[in-house]
Parts: C-alpha cells; structure tokens; sequence
C-alpha cells in the first residue's frame, strides 16, 4: 500500500503551523490598528518658516489630506499636499505621539516679481501666490515661458558688469524673438538687443561713470545695440551718438 508523502519546503510541519497561526492571531490586530477610529490624528501643527503661508487654510487641506489613522497615515502624501500651496517650497511632515502631526514648512524667498502676476524664488523658480504681495524692492524679470532661469541667470550677470558703475538693473525683459531690455535703478532704459547682453552692460559700465553719470538725469534711454558703441536718446526728444 503506498503511503502519501508531504513535501515541506520551508522546514518542519509543526514550526511551519506555529507561524501560521501567530499570522493569524496578528491579522486581526493589524486591522484594528489601521482603523481611523483608533489612534486618530486630533490635532496638526505647523512649524518652521510660515509667514506668508495661510496656516488655517494649509491646516484644513492637511485635514482632508488625512487618509489614516496616527499609525498607517501616507506622510509623503500630507507633504505633496503641503507643497501645493504657492508659498510652501518643502514641507517635512513627523508624528509626534501619541495622536499630532508637525509640519515643519520651508517657504520660498521671493527673488523678483516675474511679470504681471507671478514672482521668482531664490532657485528660479515661479509661483503664483494670491493675492500677488507688492514687494516694491523686488526687481522685475520677464521672458517666455520656460525662460525663467536664464532670465535669472543673466539678470544676476548684468548686475555684476554694473558693479563698478555704482548702477544696478531693476527691470529685465528678453522678449519672444529673444532680444533684452532692462531698467536701471536710476530710470535709465537700456536697449541690449539679442544673444549675449554682458559684454554690451560692460561696455556701457565703463564709460557711464566719466560720460554719461554727470548728465544721468537728462537721460531716457541707452541703445547698446551698436557693436562699437552706444545711442543716448535724452529726455527733451534729441538723440546724440557717443
């Protein structure tokens, strides 16, 4: 008579039968923990860098965004919620027990108004906060779409060949044909045309000082367009060549 044999892959039968019966003493524990109604999440606190963010809105979205009790909760999810909000650059989100979560937030720096209605972080890159903040000392940037961190870049770049002017750029524009314009700080607009404006700002920040400084207030306009030189259109309509 022949005797049916048991194959065993994983080890004795009576210590594979102990295992699957701790499995299913724990599955029931298991679900009862991951119940929302044990363990729920009673309060949310908002740390770190927040005074442009809405915290009272920022808390009702992180509410809603809740999809767990304290325990099995998605904190990468609560995070990208955070995120979304204009204001928020990153958000770290921690339990703290037995029943809180902290938000710790880091909000952008705003680095220039970009346009009409968005502004430009520290990393170059924009959002659109409402209502838009006035921010009168931010510079003005504006380009194309996709275009902010060149425009950044160079605005950052010009500044530099500025330096020893005693000017500073507080307007840029690089237009959909890719020519620039700017504004310094004193009124004066610049004509820079297309590709590279640097060496054309240089050129202009070395003879601005001696030339052009002692008659700063007459000034409208500066063409640096010309490859040897510039055109000054002054404020009373005439334009002499330099």
């Amino acid at each position: 008579m022949a005797v049916p044999m048991s194959i065993h892959r994983n080890g004795h039968p009576l210590r594979l039968a102990l295992v699957l019966l701790a499995g299913v003493a724990v599955l029931p524990a298991v679900v009862w923990l991951s119940d929302e109604d044990v363990m729920p999440v009673r309060a949310i606190r908002i740390t770190g860098d927040a005074s442009h963010v809405d915290v009272a809105r920022l808390q009702t979205r992180l509410a809603a965004a809740v999809d767990g009790n304290f325990l099995f909760l998605d904190l990468a999810r609560l995070s990208r919620a955070a995120e979304a909000l204009p204001w928020v650059a990153g958000a770290e989100v921690r339990r703290i027990w037995p029943d809180t979560l902290e938000v710790v937030l880091r909000e952008r720096v705003p680095l220039a108004r970009w346009g009409e209605d968005a502004l430009l972080d520290e990393h170059g890159e924009v959002f659109r906060p409402q209502p838009l903040p006035s921010l009168p000392a931010l510079p003005r940037l504006e380009g194309p779409p996709g275009s902010a961190a060149r425009v950044r870049a160079t605005w950052e770049r010009l500044n530099e060949a500025l330096a020893g002017s005693g000017l500073r750029m507080v307007t840029l524009a690089m237009n959909d044909r890719r020519a620039w314009h700017g504004t310094l700080d004193n009124g004066i607009r610049l004509q820079l045309g297309r590709g590279d404006p640097e060496q054309r700002v240089a050129r202009f920040a070395a003879v601005y000082p001696r030339i052009l400084a002692p008659r700063a207030d007459e000034i409208e306009q500066i063409d640096l367009r010309y490859p040897n030189g510039l055109a000054v259109r002054w404020k009373r309509g005439t334009t002499e060549g330099q």
